[in-house]
């Protein structure tokens, strides 16, 4: 790996660690990471495995010591949102604009929502669920 890429990699590393830090409920940069992996990694692969391995190992840790099983069950639709932020900065890395990158974060804003309503049909109760409320 060369300089830019550690680098990167450390920002993103260090955002997933937020997630162990406390804070309000859904409220940590991981769709961030996931929009800016997207467009600044260069390596295709690296840029779709490194949110997502960060996700896994930090709830990995969120699963086992703080919410249990609640919170792996609604995972893979969690992932999935996951992946299709960084295919949204995929999509604007090369013709970045301010309007691109303005839709690109919205665009994310509104797959977190889904993540956030699909696993458990409605907000609030997947805050209740994982006994966030």
């Amino acid at each position: 790996m060369n300089k830019r890429s550690i680098t990167l990699s450390a920002i993103i590393a260090l955002a997933a660690l937020s997630r162990l830090l406390p804070h309000p409920p859904n409220v940590t940069p991981i769709a961030a990471m996931a929009l800016f992996g997207g467009v600044y990694l260069r390596d295709r692969k690296v840029a779709f495995l490194l949110p997502i391995a960060a996700m896994f190992f930090s709830d990995l840790v969120l699963g086992f010591a703080v919410y249990g099983t609640a919170l792996l069950k609604s995972q893979p639709v969690v992932y999935l949102c996951m992946l299709m932020t960084v295919a949204i900065g995929r999509l604007i890395r090369d013709q970045r604009s301010i309007l691109k990158i303005a839709s690109a974060t919205f665009a994310s804003a509104v797959i977190f929502t889904w993540s956030q309503i699909l696993p458990y049909g409605h907000p609030a109760r997947s805050t209740r669920r994982l006994g966030m409320a």
